[in-house]
């Protein structure tokens, strides 16, 4: 685009309504969020070490995806991966909401009213919250340095909705036992 055309843009901006407004304040944002998935793919193309399936470290470029993503083939177990396969990205469309869709969930708000938001189904905001809450998984940290903080709680495991308990169900009354029945949760920060 020349600047010409956005010079005319932005004279333009000032007789907008509302609603157009709005529209455009959100076709800028789609296409900010766009670019910044597109770096954050781009940088972990460039992180690629191994095969996802086997770790080889034996692999060639093998074209790209209808995304433009960069593939990958085995040698050793001849299987194709690109920079996203193994991760809770992988095969998700629309990459111009997630950034929105994250903020949106961190922010708390309910999955109904995200769906509404960035005009997506509520089963794909549904899946896709399943998606993100795998994400801290994938990136934990091996070792810390510096000044850490530590803490530990124990949780009751819930088998909710199972029909067969693997253990007697629990009686009434007593303390908050750390058992053998209850969860360890370890968190740390740096």
């Amino acid at each position: 685009m020349g600047i010409n055309n956005l010079d005319k843009i932005l004279q333009l901006i000032p007789t907008l309504n509302y609603a157009d407004t709005k529209r455009l304040n959100n076709s800028v944002k789609g296409k900010l969020d766009e670019n910044t998935v597109g770096k954050v793919i781009a940088e972990r193309e460039q992180t690629v070490a191994d095969c996802a399936h086997c770790h080889s470290m034996s692999f060639i470029k093998h074209g790209v995806t209808a995304k433009g993503i960069q593939r990958y083939r085995c040698k050793d177990c001849k299987k194709t991966f690109c920079s996203l396969t193994g991760t809770p990205l992988y095969k998700m469309r629309k990459e111009d909401k997630w950034l929105a869709y994250a903020a949106l969930m961190w922010d708390g708000v309910s999955l109904r009213r995200i769906a509404r938001h960035l005009n997506i189904n509520l089963r794909t905001a549904f899946f896709w919250r399943h998606r993100f809450l795998l994400m801290p998984n994938q990136s934990q940290p091996t070792s810390f340095t510096g000044i850490i903080e530590a803490d530990e709680a124990f949780l009751p495991e819930s088998f909710k909705g199972c029909r067969q308990m693997p253990r007697e169900p629990r009686k009434r009354g007593g303390g908050k036992g750390h058992g053998e029945e209850s969860l360890w949760l370890g968190a740390v920060l740096e």
